[in-house]
This record gives structure tokens, sequence and C-alpha cells, in this order.
């Protein structure tokens, strides 16, 4: 469930997914026979009537007290009963929308209920809670038949039923349901409301004769049974003023942490840009809420996180400390107390008297201190003691206990294949190789069955260790099955962004010639003379609490190749798999030094029909050939058609009837130009038929090969022709239909 994650397939616009489970932004899904993980984000949820109904069950006896009370817990959509209090939980029943739960209990935003006898846990933002007043009853007997008459009116006694609505915190009365609407006035910590109606996350009531919205996460409801009603008693005023909320009514004593390393985004979804990682256990500053995202302040950047990774917790009553700026522990600099923790400094440093490198220096921290931090400033400075002194430390300094553990057991290791070098010889057997893909492959397809000789040829030939290459090779193409490495012999994912992983990927014409690739790009640069060379073997990655790389204590490969800290320890965990590191004769032979030059990508390119429509959302240049120079420009909204884009990113398109080349950045194309009936044939392998008609019955008219791409047939407004599923094509001159399940759009952003 990550963006790093191998890509087995494409999944064409407008199917049906098979879903399993959820996992922060992402949910876990099925779809033609391939399990795996997609952005929720891109996943519309639609509820449909099945058709099946539930036989009712026997009701039980009603209370015998004197005044029955009703709070009826509804649900407004199929929910899922968990067995935590969270979407990490696993789902025990999907309970059907309009179906009434037995409320035990609330945690957060979560329910406690039992529903045909199972407890779990549901949302509270799909069960509507209606509590009635059914008037009074007397203790059961055996019932008569029902009278024929008309039912009697309902008791008009003075018997009452009360829910209160009491404020948890001080609240904001606002104009309308959203942290936008104005501020009315505040209502205190512990007073009760008047309840009119809830629209969401919101409650309409009135308080002191003023009408309006309050966040329902800082009301609690309490239904009581008061036997009579009596007059309330004026409340006395309070001694002093409530302090005022902060302006998007989050309360001042909550404090909100990571769950894991979090990604802060640019924008509410997982297509943000990420700004920086937020370390595990972090405190954040909360601003507002949109959804499952919070937009929060780390570090002194502002962006947006997912909810799911984010525990919210009191501070005993207390409020963040925000007085003016001072030195040592007298005065604080803004920012707020956190829980206390172990922190480890990372370098020599200075202990300053504030939150600033321009504050004075009390003197100097060494490498490798412990010490404890109760208290963050805002813009990511810790509150820190040592040698009796009181001042704050940059928190791109320090690393967590748990980070200070890892460090020390991995290098308390040095015999692994974390550390091996990887200029050497191995003396894995290709038959290892290929048993231990076979065995992970089992029935599916991959080009890395009966590879193993092309890795030990290959790390021959070029002075990188077998083992290595055939780990790395298994680890980025998902045991060789993901579509790239399938359709592109693109084993290790070079090129394949995340706004176009398929057509961004390089192509290559075998997987010898793409581990070939690797190989002598890896020789060069990450074991060669290049700056990427921060040691010749796979090594590890830290980071310090602040979410940045910690460059004195991060080594090897993982350094530069990738941003996953674990990186290196998945590679070697493959290798481990494949052959025990006490069977390989490399390690601790003698590397092989030959440098090699850096490899060209292979001269291929992806070639589309001749009626491919594009759309320019910005004007960029246009050159007389590949290389060559620029000879005008193609405007914003004009029309041309994508011809041809080859493994270095040059375009060839057609304007205005002359042919050009482009050359914009691929990995956000979306940017720069939008494609309208670009087609690729996904199948698995098999042919595509192309009919008369749009059903199965119909005539077929052509085929078409897996991994081809077919122009769309396009109406009026330019928008592709579809029917019952399946695009209007053309092949060969010809219009027919094509199933819309084989079919994966591509360049349409």
């Amino acid at each position: 469930n990550s963006t790093k994650g191998s890509i087995l397939l494409t999944i064409p616009k407008g199917k049906s997914v098979n879903y399993i489970s959820k996992s922060g932004s992402w949910y876990k899904v099925s779809y033609n026979g391939k399990t795996g993980w997609v952005s929720s984000e891109y996943v519309k949820v639609a509820t449909t009537n099945t058709g099946t109904s539930t036989k009712p069950t026997t009701p039980s006896k009603p209370s015998t007290s004197e005044t029955v009370t009703k709070s009826t817990y509804t649900t407004t959509a199929n929910l899922n009963l968990r067995s935590t209090n969270s979407t990490k939980g696993s789902i025990l029943l999907t309970i059907p929308k309009g179906k009434s739960v037995n409320y035990i209990s609330k945690s957060g935003s979560w329910y406690k209920v039992s529903y045909n006898g199972k407890t779990g846990w549901v949302s509270s933002q799909y069960v509507k809670v209606t509590t009635t007043n059914t008037g009074t009853s007397t203790k059961p007997t055996t019932p008569s038949k029902p009278s024929t008459s008309e039912p009697s009116k309902p008791n008009t006694s003075d018997s009452a039923v009360k829910s209160t609505y009491t404020t948890t915190a001080n609240l904001n009365l606002r104009s309308t349901n959203s942290t936008k609407g104005s501020i009315l006035l505040t209502i205190p910590k512990g007073k009760s409301v008047n309840y009119i109606s809830k629209s969401g996350d919101w409650y309409k009531v009135t308080y002191n004769g003023k009408t309006g919205w309050v966040s329902s996460e800082y009301i609690k409801v309490t239904t009581t049974n008061s036997g009579t009603t009596t007059k309330p008693t004026t409340p006395s005023k309070p001694s002093t003023e409530p302090s005022k909320p902060s302006t998007d009514d989050t309360v001042v004593n909550k404090i909100y942490s990571t769950t894991a390393n979090l990604n802060l985004r640019s924008t509410n979804s997982t297509a943000g840009k990420i700004l920086l990682t937020i370390p595990n256990g972090s405190t954040i500053t909360y601003i507002s809420t949109s959804g499952n995202w919070y937009k929060v302040t780390y570090n002194g950047v502002t962006g947006w996180v997912s909810s799911d990774y984010v525990k919210v917790s009191t501070n005993n009553g207390t409020s963040p400390t925000n007085p003016s700026t001072g030195s040592g522990s007298s005065n604080l600099p803004p920012g707020q107390t956190i829980n206390s923790m172990v922190v480890y400094t990372t370098n020599s440093l200075n202990l300053r008297t504030s939150n600033s490198t321009s504050s004075s220096s009390l003197g100097t921290i060494p490498a490798n201190t412990k010490l404890t931090t109760a208290y963050k400033a805002s813009n990511g400075w810790y509150k820190v003691s040592y040698n009796g002194k009181t001042g704050f430390v940059s928190g791109s300094y320090l690393i967590s206990q748990s980070t200070k553990a890892r460090i020390d057991s991995l290098e308390a290791n040095k015999n692994s294949y974390l550390f091996m070098d990887l200029r050497t010889v191995s003396s894995v057997t290709a038959n290892q190789i290929n048993a231990y893909i076979k065995d992970r492959v089992g029935n599916n397809r991959s080009v890395l069955l009966n590879s193993g000789d092309i890795f030990v040829e290959v790390g021959k030939k070029y002075g990188v260790n077998a083992l290595y290459l055939a780990a790395h090779a298994i680890h980025e193409s998902n045991f060789g099955k993901s579509t790239i490495a399938l359709d592109r012999y693109n084993l290790f994912g070079y090129g394949a962004y995340d706004l176009v992983p398929y057509l961004g990927a390089v192509k290559f014409d075998s997987i010898k010639q793409n581990i070939e690739f690797i190989a002598q790009k890896i020789k060069a640069t990450y074991l060669g003379n290049s700056w990427h060379n921060q040691g010749t073997y796979l090594g590890y990655s830290v980071k310090s609490i602040a979410g940045s790389r910690v460059d004195s204590l991060s080594k090897g490969m993982n350094f530069y190749y990738a941003t996953d800290e674990k990186w290196g320890e998945l590679i070697a965990r493959h290798m481990t798999n494949i052959m025990e590191y006490s069977k390989e004769s490399a390690a601790g032979s003698s590397p092989n030094t030959t440098p090699v030059s850096n490899p060209s990508y292979p001269d291929l390119s992806d070639v589309f029909p001749t009626n491919t429509l594009a759309v320019a959302k910005t004007t960029f240049n246009l050159y007389d050939k590949k290389s060559g120079k620029v000879v005008g420009t193609m405007p914003k909204g004009a029309k041309f058609n994508l011809l041809e884009k080859d493994n270095n990113y040059w375009l060839t398109v057609k304007y205005n009837n002359r042919t050009y080349y482009a050359n914009v950045s691929f990995s956000s194309y979306n940017k720069y130009f939008t494609v309208k009936n670009l087609g690729r044939v996904d199948t698995g392998g098999v042919a595509l038929n192309v009919r008369a008609d749009a059903s199965t019955s119909a005539q077929v008219i052509t085929t078409i090969n897996h991994k081809d791409y077919v122009e769309l047939a396009l109406d009026s407004k330019d928008v592709p022709i579809t029917k019952n599923g399946w695009y209007k094509v053309k092949v060969n001159g010809h219009y027919g239909w094509a199933s819309g399940g084989y079919i994966v759009r591509e360049l349409n952003r």
C-alpha cells in the first residue's frame, strides 16, 4: 500500500473491483484474478441493493421501568462492523443501510455496537441517532389479543426523557456547518446546548438564545430518564471568562501525533506533492479537516496528512504554551508539550537559548548523546537539557530511540549481505535463483522464470554480484510479474513515474538487455567513481525525527538509490532466501574494480495510432528534430496528433500538417497536454476481438494484439464513444467494438 510497490497491472477507468480491506488511504482489492493495493482516491464506492432480505429478529420484552426512552442508532449506508475502532480493524460483517444497531459506547468518531449477535465498531459518521419518548408504560403482562378499537392517545404526564448535549471543550458556535462559518459566540466547556439537527459531523444547536452549528466531535450526548420534569435553575455566571478556542474549532488541549512515518502533502490527496516525511511519533499542529485528511503544520511547513495515521490525545487539560520567545526554559517559544521521548544526537551540535541558530549557544552536545525532550517548538526544534543547562536543538539532528536501536542492531552484524561488497563474483547457481523464483511465482506469468543463467553471466561480465542482481530484479518487479516487466522487459522500474507508470517506463527488447543495462548502470554509478557511491554495498538509510535523511549515518547504495530506509534490508532478505550468507564465497573476496561506462537507453519507442488526438494545456517548444533547434511553439488549447514517444522522452507530434518534436517533462506530462483517444490493449497476453457491435455475440471483424495501442472513436465533444462498457475503436481504417475491460486509457489525465 505505497506508490513504491511494484505495479501488478493497470485497472482501466470505470472498472469494478472486489474490495477486501483498507489501510490508510489505500484499498486492498482483487481484479482479474490479481490481488493488490490501489489508492482510494481514485475508487468510487457505490451502494447497491442486492435484493436479499433478512428475517426479522424476535423483539425483546419491553423495559419494566415506568418511562420508556428509546435512542435509535440507524445505519445511513452499508457499513463495516470492525474488530477495533480503526479502519485497520478486521471486518466482522457488513451492516446493511437502514438497519438498527445496539449502541454500547463511543470512542472518538467510532461507536461500539452489536448487530446480529456480533459486537464491534462502526464509524459514527454513518450512524443516525434518533432519541424518542414513547410516553409511559407498565410492566408487561401476557398480552391478550389486540383490541379492534382505535389506539389510545399517548400519555401526557410529566414523565420526561432528556437527551443532554454537553460541550467537552471550549467550542465555537458558527453560522454554518463549516469552519469557514463566522463565529457567533464561544460556548464554554461543560455547557449544555439545545440540539436541533445534525448535518455530517456538525450539530445545529441553540445556546444563550443563539442558534448555529458546532462540531459534533466535541459534544457529549447523554440520554437520561428523569421521571418528572423540573424547571432548570438559572445558572450562575462563571467566575472567569472562558478562553477562546482557535478559529478552526480544534481543542487547545488536543495533541495530534503521527503513528507512522507520514508524508506531508501539498493537497488532501495521494496525488499531492510530498513536501516532507513526518517521523513516527512526531507531534503536529492541527489546522483543519477535509474528509480523511488533516491540514497540519510541521517544522514550519503546512500541508495535508492522512488522518488514519494521526493519533489524537489530550494533554491533561493543559494547552500548548505560546508565550513570547525567550532564553533558557523560563520563556518558551511557540510550540507545544509532547509526550516525553528519548532522542539521540546525530552530530556534535550547539545547545541554544532558543529555537534559532541566531540565538546564543549554551555549549556543545557531542554526537550520539542520549537526551530526553517533552516540548517541541513550532519550527521543529526541541527543548532538552544537557550538563545542567536547558535550551533548544534542531530536530534535524536528532533520531528516535527505535532508530538508534535499529542502527546498533545492523552494525552489530557486519558479516551479512547488507555489508558485502557487491563488486564480487557470487557462488550462487542459476538453479538456486530459478528455484526461488519458480516457488514464489507458481502458475502466474513471469518473465523471470528460468532466468538464473542470465544473472550469473551478466554478473561476471560487469563485475557485479549475480545474487544481488537477481534479488534486486525480484524485489522491484514482484518476481517478474509486474505489468512493465511483462510488457516492456523493465525489471527495475526505470522511468515508471507515478503519473504515467506504463508509458513512462523505459522499454527493453529482452530481460537480458535490461539486466545488462542495470548491471552496467550500477557498476558505473553506485559502485563506481561517481557521487552516487556512498559505499559499495547495500547499506541502509537513516532519517531524523524531522523526516530528513541523516547523511552522517546513512550508507551504501541505500543512501541515494531509494528513499525507503530499509530498501537494502529488503534486497538482503531476498538474497538470504536464495542462499544463506554462510554459503556465499563472495563474502570477503577481492572486488572487481574495473571501471565501466554509463549505458544509454536502447533506441526503442512507442508508436501510436495516426489519429491519436492531444490537446495542449500550456505552450511548449517545438523542435525541428530531436535535440535540434526550437522552430516554434505549441499554443495553449491547440489540438495536435501525438505520433510517437521514445525512450529518451522525445515526442513526435503533428501540428498544422507538419511534424515536430517536443521534450516536455514526462513525469508531469499532464501540465503540458492530455490525450483524448489513446487506448492500450491489456488482455494478459491473448488477442482482443473487435466485433461488429458491442456484444460478445456480434461478429468478429478483426483482432488486436496484447500491448498494442488502439484509436478510440470520439464523439463531437472529443469524448470516447462507449456502449454497454465497450469502446468504439478504429482498426486498419475500419470501425468496430472492443470490450472496455481489456482497454486501458493512456495519457488522459
